[in-house]
């Protein structure tokens, strides 16, 4: 009995398999429809690897013989798309709680993770002792990476009183277990009595170069509160500027815009420069 083998696509297209060489194959395309003649011209006697088929889009396997229904055995491996994991945010505003002092994670070598303080709006790596913003939902670093960050580099990231964790499953080996964060929490669990020791502008404002006339625009500021016990704290919305968001700036050149913070009854201030073009 004669049997022989044609390929086709999501697209309805046919191929045969050519040889390249002794020791490769590629896919042929072939006009015409199925058909008695078609496979007697083009079929092959085999089907093919599957490492062929994987260059098609739903690929499907046709075979004709010359006597009977075929029966066909077919052993397919199947892998997922990657799995991206977003886990619940966690509350680190509690007076008690004074920061991250490390994280521990159960998972294997290959899983990449990243990191967010604004709600999963935004999702950060360490990288060269700097935070670095990812621009992708599938990129990440190993656990290793995130376990070696130090606690002052947590403590210079982690101010907005939350946090999450954002992981990738791109393979069928890839597990994650647990994500253990470890706190740094006062003496005996007692709510601490901080001291306003200064704030800073950690990110300037998206816009620092104006055209005269126009409004200031703070979109995108982040000032932070620093403490006497070694805290941080994100206070952006609870500042006041000079001159003010959306205030009209009339004066040419490089300023000073200010920006100050009161709790406590005690003021900190601090500046940061934009620059007013004709």
């Amino acid at each position: 009995m004669s049997k022989k083998y044609l390929i086709g696509d999501k697209a309805g297209k046919l191929y045969t398999v050519t040889a390249t060489d002794e020791n490769t194959q590629e896919l042929t395309e072939i006009e015409g429809y199925l058909s008695a003649s078609l496979f007697r011209d083009y079929g092959i006697d085999t089907i093919p690897e599957s490492g062929l088929l994987m260059a098609l889009v739903n690929p499907s396997v046709y075979c004709w013989t010359d006597a009977g229904t075929p029966k066909l055995k077919a052993t397919m491996t199947a892998t997922p798309y990657p799995q991206v994991v977003i886990s619940e945010n966690k509350d680190m505003s509690d007076q008690t709680i004074l920061g991250v002092e490390s994280v521990e994670i159960d998972s294997d070598d290959n899983t990449l993770f990243a990191v967010s303080v604004d709600d999963g709006v935004t999702w950060w790596n360490y990288v060269n002792f700097t935070w670095v913003q990812l621009t992708s939902n599938t990129s990440g670093q190993t656990k290793s990476a995130i376990e070696e960050i130090s606690t002052s580099a947590w403590a210079e990231f982690a101010t907005t009183g939350m946090i999450r964790f954002r992981f990738v499953l791109a393979a069928a080996s890839n597990y994650v277990n647990e994500i253990r964060i470890n706190y740094l929490n006062t003496a005996g669990g007692e709510p601490t009595h901080k001291y306003l020791r200064s704030i800073r502008v950690k990110n300037p404002p998206n816009k620092q170069i104006y055209t005269l006339g126009d409004t200031l625009d703070l979109t995108g500021i982040l000032v932070i509160a620093n403490y006497d016990n070694d805290t941080r704290a994100a206070i952006t919305n609870g500042c006041k500027y000079s001159p003010q968001d959306g205030e009209p700036l009339i004066t040419e050149g490089i300023q000073n815009v200010t920006v100050l913070y009161t709790e406590s009854g005690v003021t900190r201030t601090t500046v940061f420069e934009i620059n007013v073009q004709t």
